[in-house]
């Protein structure tokens, strides 16, 4: 991340699965997210989150959301909101 600031990129999409989306909130990198919504149900013990990592212990610590806006694609939503403390 220093390098690509050195670089003079100031903004970066970032898509991974769980470990690599917990590791950019874990570093507070996480400034604007976003997430797909299907209406579809998934799960199990084999599936995959969209944030893994340790979670939190506290709901003081949860992260919060401001600006959230929702856009329908068809049937799909999109959420789109800032953290609140970047």
């Amino acid at each position: 991340m220093k390098r690509l600031g050195k670089e003079g990129v100031l903004s970066l999409l970032v898509e991974g699965g769980g470990g690599v989306n917990a590791s950019f909130l874990q570093e507070n990198l996480v400034h604007k997210l976003a997430f797909f919504y299907a209406p579809k149900i998934m799960g199990g013990d084999d599936s995959y989150p969209a944030v893994a990592g340790l979670g939190i212990s506290h709901i003081k610590r949860f992260s919060e959301l401001k600006g959230v806006e929702w856009r329908r694609f068809g049937s799909d939503l999109l959420l789109t909101a800032e953290l609140a403390g970047a």
